[in-house]
């Protein structure tokens, strides 16, 4: 993750329902875990065991994935 982003005006800092950590959108693909509250990472984690729990993972185990 690249930590010197630009934050995005016009979204207010806000607490992530997932980890407690305060973020604000860095740049358009966090307007959806926005919408839902959470941070970008914790969006990521969430589609991640969505794809687990729909059965759309694939069947190679992936090293970035804590569900796997």
């Amino acid at each position: 993750m690249n930590k010197h982003r630009t934050l995005t005006r016009g979204f207010e800092i806000y607490t992530c329902r997932g980890c407690g950590k305060r973020t604000r959108v860095g740049f358009e693909d966090d307007v959806d875990a926005y919408n839902l509250e959470l941070c970008y990472e914790c969006w990521e984690d969430a589609g991640l065991e969505n794809e687990h729990s729909d059965g759309h993972h694939s069947e190679v185990s992936n090293p970035d994935c804590r569900w796997c």
